[in-house]
C-alpha cells in the first residue's frame, strides 16, 4: 500500500486545548491529529483580495512601504477577514490602502498559490470609482497613484502578475463575472457569490 501523503502543517501543539499532535490517516492523507480533543488540522487557507480601479483610463497602483515587498508596486488589496464577504474586503482595502471610495463592479480573475505556509486564493475584482484619494499613509504603502500604460509598463519594480491585471481590465468591456441573482441558499451561513455577468435562467424554460 502506497503511504499517504502528510497535510502540510506548521502546529506542534493543539491550537485547541495545547496538547501534542500526533500523524494519524485521515481521508486519504496523513493528518496532524489531536489525541486527547480530537482536533484535526486539515489544511490552512488564506483569502486575498485585489481591486482595479480606473480613472481617465489610467490604473490604480500602491508601492509597498514594508516587506515583504517593500518598493515594489502592485495593484491594492489585501486579506480578507473570516467573517467579512470578500467584496467588502476588497472596498475596506482599498479605502484603508489609497483612501480611493470605490464599490464593485464584478470579478476579473482568480488566482491560487500553494506554499508549504498555506493555500491562498486571490480574487480580482473591477471597482467603480467613487472619487476621494489617492493618498497612503506613507508606512504600509508609500505610493498610490494613478498610471497610464506606459507609465506602469516602465515600472522596473512591477509585479507582474498585477501588470496583467491591469492590461486584462483596460482591454476588457465588463468584467465577466459579477454579483448572483441566484436566490435558491438553503445554508444559513453567510453568502455571496458571483457568476456569468447577466446570465437569465429563465430564458431556458421549456413550454
Amino acid at each position: 500500500m502506497a503511504e499517504l501523503p502528510t497535510v502540510p502543517n506548521h502546529y506542534r501543539y493543539c491550537p485547541r486545548c495545547g496538547q501534542s499532535l500526533s500523524l494519524r490517516p485521515d481521508g486519504g492523507r496523513q493528518r496532524a491529529t489531536c489525541e486527547a480533543c480530537g482536533f484535526i488540522h486539515f489544511s490552512t487557507f488564506s483569502l486575498g483580495v485585489g481591486g482595479i480601479v480606473v480613472r481617465d483610463n489610467k490604473v490604480l497602483f500602491i508601492r509597498r512601504g514594508q516587506d515583504p515587498g517593500k518598493g515594489r508596486w502592485t495593484i491594492p488589496g489585501g486579506y480578507v477577514e473570516q467573517d467579512e464577504p470578500f467584496e467588502e474586503a476588497v472596498v475596506r482595502e482599498l479605502f484603508e490602502e489609497t483612501s480611493v471610495r470605490t464599490e464593485v463592479q464584478g470579478v476579473l480573475a482568480a488566482r491560487n498559490s500553494l506554499s508549504q505556509r498555506d493555500s491562498n486564493v486571490y480574487i480580482v475584482f473591477t471597482l467603480r470609482d467613487l472619487g476621494g484619494g489617492p493618498e497612503c499613509d506613507g508606512e504600509e504603502v508609500d505610493r498610490a497613484e494613478f498610471l497610464a500604460p506606459h507609465e506602469f509598463e516602465a515600472l522596473a519594480e512591477l509585479a507582474p502578475v498585477s501588470k496583467y491585471f491591469a492590461q486584462m481590465a483596460l482591454e476588457t468591456a465588463a468584467a465577466p463575472l459579477t454579483a448572483s441573482e441566484f436566490a435558491g441558499q438553503t445554508s444559513g451561513y453567510a453568502y455571496s457569490m458571483f457568476d456569468i455577468a447577466g446570465f437569465n435562467p429563465h430564458a431556458l424554460d421549456l413550454d
